[in-house]
């Protein structure tokens, strides 16, 4: 039975043999009403509409409907004796204008035209299940759909027959087909003719393939074309996979990647986390794009919006260091709205709070499991599953550029990237594979403002910063400093010193035994093991551990929740795990299959710089890993004019640090008793610092 949709008003049913589907779509806004119910009857007097509507045709008005449509309309008299208190009715509110259709009014207060499932879909199966929101998405955007791609066929029609550079003989070719005369020419002059329509149109030319596909699911001839075009470029054509899969469980939308999309999509929202009291107050969503050669890796993600202005925020695409360290940790422990209640663990689920100073406050930001194999991102073939730094930084910005077009409402958004740690090294490489793109006139075109680095890995000579940084902190001697000195020459790091130079090792001996004991971290946190066993650890040890979560004394402790969380089988179906990913979760991989190449990124920073793109690079002053000292060389080093001298940034009255600016729009921050990193130990510290940042706010 197919839905229609009118002007002013309509309602859409849809009926299987359990279900009934109602939908009323108002002037300029829209509500759904879907009703679950053996009690609700919207029966059509045994009409068959969609054997007879003209698909094609726009409505009249509700007046000229035929008589065997007369139904719909009688509809309107029909009384739903539903309790919405036991959830059968579930109302979905969709706004017409929004971002993505901003700038087309005309079009969606005059011109809504009919449109039909072709085939039913039978809901029942799916009302209670996690997929439910996303059926009903797919419903609404099936819809908005098939008019849009109804418009943009009548706007080639228009374009072939003269358009805006003949207008008269374009208003002289109506498509009687489709349309009276009378109505094509209402069409050009209150849609074709609208500036605002006009000014959108202009924007969409960076992305063709929106113009083809309205929304990421297609109308079913270009589904048809979207197959075509797969099979030639030798990918895997989703719509071909769903129609084997689904041949004989008739369950077939309109158009298969509809279904696709949306009924086994791997892109949905999650409003229930375990762990966490209640729904969540913030839109999170958890997906994966497949990248490389067929699509062969699989990135997973999860997405939150700004918890401001998510139309007009900046939007962030954020990678954890490592490398191969899951983008979780940035979410739970460091910028994200949520974190773990650092509690006695008592082997039940760990359990999650709010924290208030998140950067999804006043930014939207994806948080990106990458390279491949770091956390629940995954590669279906031995190939895929190994990769270098060059291609982790082309695949982030493959997924970028997808994870856009599947996004359009953030294109024009003002975008950043942000790391730390390691992503000192892929994040500037990144930023410069955007901005390459956006020169090249890549689609679509990515609104590329700066990057955000804390306590970045830049180039190789950052060990050597570190005897500076432990004489500096008192834990070596000045006579050891400058006896290193002297005998070393400032070189400290083994691979460079001749092993004849018995003295200079001698005193490196003498600097490791001082150190030892030291969390390199955070100088002034205790010791609990090296970092590297802090990050590495696998699960099955951590389980084993002689003093499990008793007292959280130590910072790795914390960390230990995370395993529990993400290896618990309700967690995994929140977050809409794949199967490919169902193997142990490891925060950080030990066995990460990834080859280093690049050591050294500063002409990165240098270019970028060059560009005009603003940067924020911070550092937590009691980091021994990467010591303050030599991010403030490498900046140095690029040989700025400094246009804001090194002075202290307060809060609350009271220094949080140090800043400095130059003129290559680089801001540079220290935090006063920040670690590896920095908001993992200063959250508010952090917190007010990007804010103002973000905000073009002096520091």
């Amino acid at each position: 039975m197919p839905y229609l949709l009118h002007n002013p008003f309509s309602f859409i049913p849809i009926q299987t043999e359990k279900t009934r589907y109602r939908a009323t779509a108002q002037r300029r806004r829209h509500r759904t009403l879907v009703a679950i119910s053996d009690h609700v009857s919207l029966t059509s007097s045994g009409s068959d509409f969609g054997s007879k509507i003209d698909h094609h045709r726009p409505p009249r008005s509700i007046t000229n409907i035929p008589d065997h449509h007369r139904a719909s309309q009688n509809l309107k008299e029909i009384q739903i004796q539903i309790d919405r208190n036991k959830g059968n009715l579930l109302p979905i509110e969709f706004d017409l204008e929004t971002k993505g259709y901003k700038g087309i009014e005309t079009y969606y207060t005059l011109w809504v035209r009919a449109i039909s499932l072709e085939e039913s879909f039978d809901l029942e199966p799916h009302c209670k299940s996690a997929h439910w929101p996303e059926i009903l998405s797919g419903i609404e955007d099936d819809m908005k759909t098939s008019y849009g791609a109804w418009k943009n066929r009548m706007k080639m029609h228009f374009l072939d027959n003269g358009g805006y550079e003949n207008l008269q003989q374009a208003r002289n070719s109506c498509p009687k087909n489709h349309m009276d005369e009378p109505e094509w020419i209402k069409l050009i002059n209150e849609l074709f003719l609208d500036p605002g329509y006009i000014k959108r149109c202009e924007a969409n030319k960076q992305n063709k393939g929106k113009m083809l596909y309205p929304t990421s699911q297609g109308c079913k001839p270009y589904a048809q074309i979207r197959h075509q075009d797969l099979q030639a470029k030798g990918k895997v054509s989703h719509i071909e996979i769903w129609a084997k899969e689904h041949k004989d469980k008739k369950c077939r939308w309109r158009n298969a990647r509809a279904a696709q999309d949306f009924v086994n999509s791997s892109r949905r929202r999650v409003e229930y986390l375990p762990g966490f009291q209640g729904p969540l107050p913030f839109y999170l969503e958890t997906g994966y794009v497949g990248v490389d050669y067929n699509e062969d890796v699989q990135l997973f993600y999860y997405f939150i919006k700004s918890e401001s202005d998510p139309e007009h925020d900046p939007l962030m695409l954020w990678i954890t260091g490592g490398p191969g360290c899951s983008s979780i940790s940035g979410l739970l422990y460091e910028i994200g709205p949520i974190q773990f209640e650092l509690v006695q663990y008592n082997g039940s689920l760990p359990t999650l709070k709010l924290t208030p100073y998140s950067w999804t406050k006043m930014t939207s930001i994806i948080f990106l499991d990458v390279p491949v194999g770091t956390g629940f991102s995954y590669g279906r073939t031995t190939l895929a599953s190994h990769s270098t730094d060059t291609q982790l930084c082309d695949h982030a910005y493959e997924f970028m550029r997808k994870w856009l077009e599947s996004h359009p409402e953030f294109v024009s958004n003002p975008f950043y990237i942000g790391g730390d740690s390691y992503s000192g090294i892929p994040v500037p490489i990144i930023t410069q594979l955007v901005s390459n793109g956006n020169e090249a006139g890549k689609e679509p075109y990515i609104n590329l403002k700066g990057y955000v680095l804390g306590n970045p890995m830049t180039f190789p000579d950052e060990d050597n910063y570190k005897i500076r940084f432990a004489n500096g902190m008192g834990l070596i001697s000045d006579a050891l400093y400058k006896s290193l000195f002297d005998t070393c020459g400032g070189e400290y790091r083994s691979e460079y010193i001749s092993s004849s130079n018995i003295k200079c090792l001698q005193n490196l001996e003498l600097y490791q035994q001082c150190i030892d004991g030291i969390a390199n971290a955070h100088v002034l946190e205790p010791y609990c093991g090296g970092l590297v066993w802090l990050i590495k650890l696998p699960t099955h040890k951590m389980l084993q551990d002689h003093n499990p979560l008793s007292s959280l004394r130590c910072r790795v402790d914390e960390y230990k929740l995370v395993y529990y969380w993400n290896n618990e089988a309700s967690v995994r179906e929140a977050l809409h795990i794949k199967g490919g990913s169902m193997r142990e979760w490891i925060r950080c991989g030990s066995d990460l299959n990834f080859t280093r190449i690049f050591n050294d990124v500063r002409p990165y920073h240098l270019n970028l710089s060059n560009k005009g793109y603003r940067s924020l690079i911070y550092s937590g002053d009691h980091d021994l890993v990467i010591p303050h000292q030599s991010t403030q060389a490498w900046i140095k080093d690029m040989n700025y004019s400094i246009i804001d001298q090194w002075r202290s940034w307060k809060l609350n009255g009271q220094i949080a640090g140090y800043t400095e600016s130059y003129s290559n729009m680089m801001t540079y921050v220290t935090v006063k008793g920040g670690g590896h990193t920095a908001p993992e130990y200063k959250p508010e510290e952090c917190f007010v610092m990007f804010k103002r940042w973000i905000s073009n706010q002096p520091l």
